[in-house]
């Protein structure tokens, strides 16, 4: 497989013969998605192989509310917290807020899954955001959970903990990856 190319996606055209095959993703693609372009809600990322378009995502910066809670699953809970973040002298355990960069959408086209593409993207985005020197120390998901379909075991090979208990009642798991 050739290398992969990646750019910034501002117009939404491109997406009208893209299909990842998740119904509610596609619809939101085709549809809602030119607007979240148009107003520069997220940064939104083409990848392309050989010319053709074969997954997009996009990234946003956000402030997460870290309740002592969480921070206690978070270190010793559903799966504990990998690296320097487990230190206890880390500023992180302190602060109420913390930045964050989520992906809030990525999605493979149906022909090109299980080829490792989502996995060669996750490691862009944190190789990008350590080049940047990202002060954030965590990357998050809300990785998509249903019956149906689910991201989970994906985010969770390349790295991502459950930051809460899965729910029956929820669509999403929330998951984080120290970037820091």
């Amino acid at each position: 497989m050739n290398s992969l190319e990646f750019s910034r996606l501002t117009d939404a055209s491109i997406l009208s013969e893209f299909y990842c095959g998740v119904d509610t993703m596609d619809d939101f693609l085709h549809g809602e998605f030119k607007d979240y372009l148009y107003l520069g809600i997220c940064k939104a990322y083409a990848v392309k192989l050989d010319n053709q378009l074969v997954a997009i995502y996009t990234t946003d910066s956000f402030n997460v509310f870290i309740s002592d809670k969480l921070k206690e699953n978070m270190r010793e809970g559903i799966k504990p917290m990998p690296g320097i973040a487990l230190d206890p002298s880390h500023p992180y355990w302190t602060m109420p807020l913390i930045d964050s960069i989520e992906i809030t959408y990525l999605a493979v086209a149906k022909e090109y899954q299980h080829k490792h593409i989502g996995s060669v993207i996750i490691e862009k985005i944190v190789q990008d955001l350590k080049k940047a020197h990202c002060t954030s120390p965590l990357l998050t998901v809300r990785a998509y959970n249903t019956i149906q379909y689910t991201t989970v075991p994906f985010y969770e090979k390349c790295g991502f903990y459950p930051a809460e208990a899965e729910s029956s009642t929820k669509q999403t798991l929330c998951m984080y990856r120290i970037i820091a």
